[in-house]
């Protein structure tokens, strides 16, 4: 298979991925406001009942899919002429898998909710079972057509699809139809997913299994999926601990406090599935390595400064986004929890290691020394950048946090981080003008070296 015309001219990751970060990026903004208003709109018992079921759906929407949907990601974009294979294959196991969930989830609504000494969720079952089905067998919507090189179409639908969810959400609460409506709007949601989802197969062709390419999938999706299922309830085990632990309302400080915001899903998941369906295709090796340096560049130059500048204004964020109603939230997130040293410290031992593990693996794959593995200078110029942002946003979050109006609080704290990180950035030693040298850290490079 000879290179495509985006093999030949390549871009910077970001220009690859920009359809998909545009339309992450609208599904963020939308997505980001449902919190926001649910806290608004909910007791605080309600809303805790609610972060009970969406951690259970969520929990088992992750670990079901079993890697299937992701492989897509590596078999389409082969263009072997036996796509319909592929997809049919991971369609079916998938929609079989969340139906068995399903099926588990409904007949054990007892025992989850005397786990979480919450009888009310027991009345939720039958819309948080089908909600569970119809996520999980929706589940290669977005993959697929990424996959396949429809990047603008699986754009639009990943912004629809959460605009269409956050109003058909509210809708039922503003009507008082309650949590129950609230549900079930998220069922309705996720069948016109899976619908969409349908339609997209079946105006293709009809389906067909091949069942030597069905074991190939399977041995290549399992060992993901079975990561994944090894995974999902380490991240998730706290929130369940707790959630056993406590009643609904103290469930919702404590989900608040874990609260993220979303900018994985508006820069990592895009730039990662770019990423994945690039390098399944056939091209040189000059050119993957400027993707993976470029991706993880474009990467630290957002989460790098975010992190840090969440940590730094934390007294902020929970009143200004959630009202002082949810302020005991704030200790979870705040630079008091750094006193548990133990935990912080094992956590990221255990996270390094596997991040090294996972680097060594693709420093084998483009034959790379370690000093060329990533770009360890410009990394190291935005860890500086965003720690001498912290000065300012910890001031202000210090001064302000019990004030009438953290919103503004936090809008301020973050303009002044906003321009210390970028002026250390400006100050550094580099080609160019400093907002050349701006642009090209947070940016990049238009095009890979030749």
């Amino acid at each position: 298979m000879s290179p495509g015309p985006a093999m030949s001219k390549p871009g910077g990751i970001l220009r690859q991925a920009g359809p998909l970060m545009l339309g992450r990026g609208g599904a963020t903004v939308v997505g980001f406001a449902l919190p926001l208003i649910l806290t608004r709109l909910l007791p605080q018992a309600e809303f805790g009942t609610y972060k009970q079921v969406w951690l259970v759906v969520t929990t088992a929407y992750f670990m079901l899919q079993l890697g299937l949907a992701q492989s897509l990601y590596y078999f389409l974009p082969r263009k072997d002429g036996r796509e319909r294979a592929w997809l049919t294959q991971a369609s079916m196991a998938l929609v079989t898998l969340g139906a068995v969930c399903a099926a588990v989830l409904y007949g054990s609504r007892f025992l989850i909710a005397r786990q979480f000494a919450n009888p009310e969720l027991a009345t939720f079952a039958l819309p948080m079972a089908v909600m569970t089905w119809l996520m999980i067998a929706a589940a290669p919507l977005e993959i697929s057509l990424t996959a396949e090189g429809r990047v603008r179409t699986a754009a639009w639908i990943i912004f629809l699809s959460d605009a269409v969810r956050v109003a058909a959400s509210v809708v039922p609460l503003l009507l008082g139809l309650g949590l129950h409506g609230f549900f079930w709007a998220y069922v309705v949601h996720a069948a016109v997913r899976f619908g969409l989802q349908c339609w997209f197969f079946f105006r293709r062709g009809g389906p067909q299994i091949d069942w030597t390419l069905m074991r190939e999938q399977l041995a290549y999706a399992l060992p993901f999926g079975a990561a994944v299922l090894l995974e999902i309830p380490q991240r998730t085990f706290h929130q369940w601990a707790v959630g056993w632990s406590v009643d609904a309302a103290t469930f919702a400080i404590y989900a608040q406090g874990c609260f993220q915001v979303p900018i994985v899903n508006l820069l990592y998941a895009p730039i990662s599935d770019i990423l994945q369906v690039r390098f399944a295709e056939s091209g040189v090796r000059e050119h993957r390595v400027h993707l993976f340096h470029d991706a993880n560049l474009r990467l630290a130059a957002v989460f790098f400064p975010f992190t840090a500048g969440m940590v730094a204004a934390a007294p902020l964020f929970i009143p200004a986004l959630f009202t002082h109603v949810y302020d005991p939230s704030t200790v979870l997130i705040g630079l008091k929890l750094f006193g548990l040293m133990g935990a912080i410290t094992g956590h990221a031992l255990a996270e390094s290691v596997v991040r090294l593990v996972m680097l060594d693996r693709v420093r084998r794959e483009l034959a790379l020394a370690w000093r060329e593995v990533l770009p360890w200078g410009q990394l190291a110029v935005i860890a500086c950048a965003s720690l001498a942002a912290c000065v300012p946003a910890v001031l202000i979050s210090g001064m302000a946090a019990a004030g009438p109006r953290p919103f503004l609080a936090l809008c301020a704290a973050g303009a002044l981080y906003c321009a210390v990180y970028l002026g250390v950035i400006a100050l550094m030693p580099g080609e160019g003008p400093p907002v050349a040298r701006v642009r090209r850290m947070l940016l990049g490079a238009t095009a890979a070296p030749v």
